[in-house]
């Protein structure tokens, strides 16, 4: 008897177990050699029915594997943007953050204008808007000191 854990119950416990396995795998290909030997065209369907639910199994779950990444590289984006804005805020200022986005949309809406057709000039309206943000903004800020 191999020695595995230094404990003697355990280790007979365990050779036990390792050898009902070892004959219940063997006796199992034995019975696999035996039907493919007996019944050829049925081994064959059965082994690629099985090989099909494998392969359908592992693609589904790679596509779960791959939206759940998308869905986190997501929530990362969105909480790192609330992050980045939150420092921004913190370092700049309300006052300079909202000039500085002043400045940054001023800057979104003088460029090439191809991609405000897509976005149905949303960056012109929150350009128009900024004052209202501001004036939001400072009212709420006041109110909580």
């Amino acid at each position: 008897m191999a020695t595995l854990t230094g404990n003697p119950d355990v280790d007979y416990v365990l050779t036990i177990i390792f050898s009902l396995i070892q004959t219940s795998i063997t006796t199992a290909i034995q019975y696999i050699q035996l039907f493919l030997v007996t019944y050829p065209d049925i081994a064959g369907v059965l082994f690629i029915t099985i090989g099909a639910v494998l392969v359908f199994l592992i693609l589904k779950n790679l596509f779960r594997m791959i939206y759940n990444l998308i869905i986190t590289l997501i929530k990362v984006v969105f909480v790192s943007c609330i992050v980045f804005t939150g420092v921004w805020i913190y370092y700049r200022g309300v006052e300079n953050m909202l000039s500085d986005s002043k400045v940054l949309v001023g800057y979104a809406a003088t460029m090439d204008g191809s991609y405000l057709k897509a976005y149905g000039g949303a960056l012109n309206a929150l350009k128009t808007n900024i004052d209202a943000f501001s004036q939001f903004a400072k009212d709420v800020i006041h109110d909580e000191l």
